[in-house]
């Protein structure tokens, strides 16, 4: 696979490592962590294999001679997990010594026993203050090096930086009398090998500023998004590809996972599963097939139909093409009205190609144009308006290419005038409030507010070296719920992310002088903070949605209409238009209980106490964990309520009992706890006149496991010979409802 790398960390955990402390020991980890951590993300075919030198113990495939001792491979090559990084995150000091050299050839070694054609590199983490013993090897490992095509990074701590190298943002670790000649030799040595294979050698300061920042994705292949011909006339168009410049990153894409299959700690992917749809607003029990379902467009309040055969009859039909409406001068073409991406347009790989594009780039180059032009990327496609400027390089011509809005997508807002006539004396600016601003800008300019290599201004904050902290954040904070699960907190924000949230330092205090100086001559004052009204909109639909449409907002004034509201405050208009309610349906049960049993019309009390006992019991056996014991509890005290206020005592009674039989030590146990939590209880006779449970049992009832036998068999009988046939239920029948 020729986007596939193997890479081995070599990490020095020796006595060199921890001579002054654990400090370099602790970088060196963290450089660690995060090239593991970049692996992770962005290199998921990549494999990676981890050596430790200095360590305690020997473990390697080239110590069964005796050699290559206080060497361990603590992972070999494989595709990089969180487990691997967990595993760094306890690396401690080894305390012993390793010849470095050894330590490269057993990487070397995992590198070949591997084999295939995958890239290779090799990642040295030291601060090289350790003993090499086996200098003749140097000449061996550089001629593997070369004849495997195997790269060599080294990531020096505490090295000393050559001549024009950048300092450190932070002194050394050690000062220049704790450094050995040893450790000078070896700096030199390793600076000698890196450059003899084409190796890289980065400080390790350096070298963690830029593995700290997350890569939103990987470099995007250059994958052609249009091939055809820019149509200059009928008679003349030039074959051009079109290619990605920008693009806005957003977060990736998240999976659903399944808490019910995480709990049930079963193997897999615990992704959830995720159905949909569609239900009746007026009914919505009644599903409705999606073959009944058409697409309607609004025009002004009416909803206008579409079936899939208009729509396929009335689609604007498009080919895909590139072709010139006319050229204009670049100042017509304001910049703030270029939309969404960048892309390139470049020639066809064909001579003649090339030398017409070049042709009208230098031409339109020359006289300060740029083409309007209609872009149709493919078969059926929108037609895009957009504008194509020139751009020529050392080695290549091409066009830049923006999208532009239409009539429709540009907004005329009128706004007062800043300048000239119509503007009120009190806000001009004196020439010293403009002096002043002059300053400001000039002072806190970015164009020369960083310096180069060679000492010389240059541009700060240029836009390929800045990182949306939004992503940063969120990669951080994925790494860290990835290996403290058990930690809910976020984590700080870390010090180079928040280094993007605010002004940069430097320039501040450069302009410190200026800042005062404006703040002073442009003094702001608070405002007394307007008391808002509440003139929100209210919408028919939202009201209606909502059930607080009342039907005597539209009844007159007059002593029979406070009558009328007095007799009926919940009633509206869907109960009015659907001809009142005869069910106790899941999605507002405790509403629909409620209307049953005011209704006069005819007797739905029994109906109704038998549907939410069976929906109760519903919605505990079909909770995820305890989802919904919360509207299964406002059920329970609602049935309760409405059975007292009816006499219908027995029947709650009875079902209450029923709902401990079916909980009470058993799978659903945490609802029966959750309901003795409620002092949820038995019907006593202080509380309804035709109940026969005395208040001590109804307590009792909460704290035993059953009621008296006896008193348990007179009360069936009672509820036998009170309820009316459909008022009486047992475990089964209450089950036969939840189908």
């Amino acid at each position: 696979m020729a986007n596939k790398e193997c890479v081995v960390i070599i990490l020095d955990v020796g006595q060199a490592m921890c001579s002054n402390g654990t400090g370099p020991l602790e970088i060196a980890i963290k450089a660690a962590t995060l090239l593991i951590q970049q692996k992770i993300l962005h290199g998921q075919n990549d494999e990676l294999a981890l050596v430790l030198f200095g360590t305690q113990g020997t473990e390697n495939g080239l110590s069964g001679g005796g050699g290559y001792k206080n060497i361990t491979v603590l992972e070999g090559l494989t595709q990089p997990t969180v487990d691997m990084l967990t595993k760094v995150e306890e690396i401690t000091p080894g305390n012993a010594q390793a010849d470095l050299i050894d330590a490269l050839i057993v990487g070397m070694d995992l590198l070949v026993k591997r084999g295939g054609s995958s890239a290779k590199r090799i990642f040295l983490v030291t601060n090289a203050g350790g003993e090499i013993k086996e200098e003749e090897d140097i000449k061996i490992i550089i001629t593997q090096l070369e004849a495997k095509d195997v790269k060599l990074n080294l990531i020096g701590i505490d090295f000393l930086p050559l001549e024009g190298e950048e300092e450190p943002k932070k002194t050394s670790q050690i000062s220049q009398s704790e450094r050995t000649a040893t450790k000078t030799y070896n700096e030199k040595l390793l600076r000698v090998i890196c450059k003899k294979v084409g190796g890289v050698v980065v400080p390790a300061h350096r070298a963690l500023e830029m593995m700290s920042y997350f890569r939103s994705m990987k470099q995007p292949k250059a994958t052609s998004t249009f091939r055809g011909n820019f149509e200059i006339s009928p008679v003349l168009s030039i074959p051009v590809w079109s290619y990605l410049k920008t693009a806005a990153v957003s977060l990736p894409t998240l999976s659903k996972l399944s808490k019910v299959s995480i709990d049930s700690e079963l193997d897999g992917d615990h992704k959830a599963q995720i159905q949909h749809s569609l239900h009746s607003r007026d009914d919505p029990d009644l599903e409705i097939p999606k073959s009944e379902m058409i697409k309607g467009f609004k025009y002004g309040r009416t909803l206008v139909p579409f079936s899939e055969i208009d729509v396929e009859v009335l689609e604007y039909k498009t080919e895909a093409c590139l072709q010139l409406i006319g050229f204009t001068d670049a100042a017509s073409v304001p910049r703030h009205h270029y939309l969404g991406r960048t892309e390139y347009v470049v020639p066809m790989a064909d001579p003649h190609a090339v030398m017409a594009i070049s042709a009208l780039v230098h031409a339109m180059a020359e006289t300060n144009s740029v083409a309007i032009v209609r872009w149709v990327k493919r078969n059926k496609g929108s037609p895009v308006l957009g504008v194509l400027t020139p751009n020529i390089k050392i080695d290549s011509e091409f066009f830049y290419f923006n999208k532009l809005p239409f009539a429709e997508d540009i907004r005329q807002y009128m706004f007062a005038p800043l300048l000239g006539e119509g503007v009120k004396k009190e806000y001009i600016p004196n020439q010293a409030q403009l002096d002043a601003t002059e300053d400001l800008i000039r002072a806190m300019d970015l164009e020369k507010a960083s310096h180069n290599e060679d000492g010389e201004p240059s541009e700060a904050l240029k836009p390929k070296h800045m990182f949306n902290p939004v992503l940063q954040y969120f990669y951080q904070t994925l790494q860290f719920m990835a290996l403290h699960p058990e930690r809910p907190a976020p984590p700080p924000v870390d010090p180079l992310i928040e280094e993007h949230m605010s002004p940069p330092s430097q320039i501040l205090e450069k302009a410190e002088n200026e800042i005062k100086n404006f703040k002073e001559l442009f003094p702001l004052e608070i405002s007394q903070k307007i008391q808002e009204k509440d003139n929100k909109r209210r919408f028919w639909s939202e009201a209606f949605l909502n059930d607080d449409l009342k039907l005597d907002s539209y009844v007159g004034g007059g002593s029979s209409n406070k009558k009328f509201k007095a007799g009926n405050e919940d009633l509206s208009l869907e109960s009015i238009i659907s001809g009142g309610v005869d069910s106790v349906g899941p999605v507002k049960p405790i509403e629909d209980f409620k209307a049953m049993f005011k209704r006069r019309d005819m007797d739905l009390v029994d109906k109704a106490i038998t549907e939410m006992s069976a929906l109760i019991l519903k919605l505990v056996h079909e909770s995820v964990q305890k989802s919904y014991y919360k509207k299964a509890i406002d059920c329970i005290e609602c049935l309760r309520s409405g059975c007292m206020q009816e006499e219908e005592s027995s029947q709650f009674n009875s079902f209450i009992q029923q709902v401990k039989k079916f909980f009470k030590d058993k799978r659903r146990h945490d609802f029966w706890q959750l309901l003795v939590a409620h002092r949820i209880t038995l019907i006593s006779y202080e509380e309804s006149d035709d109940s026969e449970v005395s208040p001590e049992e109804a307590q009792e009832f909460l704290q035993s496991d059953t009621i008296d036998e006896e008193k348990e068999e007179e009360k069936k009988k009672t509820t036998s010979s009170s309820s009316e046939g459909d008022g009486e239920h047992d475990a089964e029948s209450l089950f036969a409802l939840l189908e």
